[in-house]
């Protein structure tokens, strides 16, 4: 398919690409995912969370918001149709397209990197908290807001769905209502306002790692029981790397105390 964009021809092939795999059938295990706007995936495959960091992802987007307000208000100043107009609005639709095309690049190293984890957990379901209706009625003021609305959840669950489908692994969504809130461990529901959970029973843990475990547990059934818990495992996307462009950091919040 030949698409003409942004004055450039670009052509959309499909392949048919066949996976060989001989250990598919082995694969036993559950990954459960929690998705998140300051970590786009945090997941936990029963022994160990993995969450990645969206650092690089919400500079981009915060960019993109700075810089159209930008573009918007010197249009805004300029009178329609005429050539400083009409330039500014060629320049604004260039912009997009390229900081489009660098937020998709983030997405999908992130994701591919997060299947390849799978693959290796020997992961044959992939369990997402389902997040749907999290925009509606959910008034947390200008800053948040903004967030909620360019979170690109869908777009990730998406990537997750086509990458694990080469794979065969499958991958299901299931209610996360209070996950986040509730502990593991002795099931008391907390009010958390920061990143680092806490309850009066001892359990103390990354956040977004409590959201993921829970999820883990409501898919295998709530008597599931947590294994002592190894310090969460953080992975920062860099731009400038090359391959897949993450690699392995320390992550302050994510270890256990």
């Amino acid at each position: 398919k030949l698409i003409y964009e942004n004055g450039k021809y670009y052509l959309h092939l499909a392949i048919e690409v066949k996976i060989e795999n001989e250990k598919v059938k082995e694969r036993t295990n559950v990954v459960s995912v929690d998705l998140g706007i300051l970590r786009p995936i945090t997941a936990f495959d029963g022994k160990q969370v993995i969450t990645y960091h969206g650092g690089e992802l919400s500079s981009k987007l915060r960019y993109k918001n700075k810089r159209l307000a930008d573009i918007q208000c010197a249009m805004s100043k300029c009178k329609k149709d005429s050539k400083r107009y009409r330039k500014l609005k060629q320049a604004k639709k260039r912009f997009l397209s390229k900081i489009n095309n660098q937020i998709r690049d983030i997405l999908h190293k992130i994701t591919s990197h997060f299947i390849n984890w799978c693959i290796q957990q020997n992961a044959c379901t992939i369990v997402i908290g389902d997040i749907t209706n999290i925009r509606q009625d959910n008034n947390k003021g200008k800053l948040v807001n903004q967030r909620l609305h360019q979170w690109m959840f869908r777009k990730v669950i998406t990537m997750i769905k086509n990458k694990a489908e080469l794979f065969d692994i499958k991958v299901k969504l299931i209610s996360e209502a209070y996950t986040s809130k509730i502990c593991p461990i002795c099931g008391t529901l907390n009010n958390i306002k920061d990143r680092n959970y806490k309850c009066a029973c001892g359990f103390e843990y990354h956040r977004d790692g409590v959201g993921a475990i829970n999820i883990y547990k409501k898919y295998l059934g709530d008597s599931q029981v947590v294994a002592e818990l190894a310090p969460a495992v953080g992975v920062r996307f860099h731009s400038h790397l090359r391959g897949h462009g993450v690699k392995y950091v320390p992550w302050e919040l994510a270890i256990s105390q």
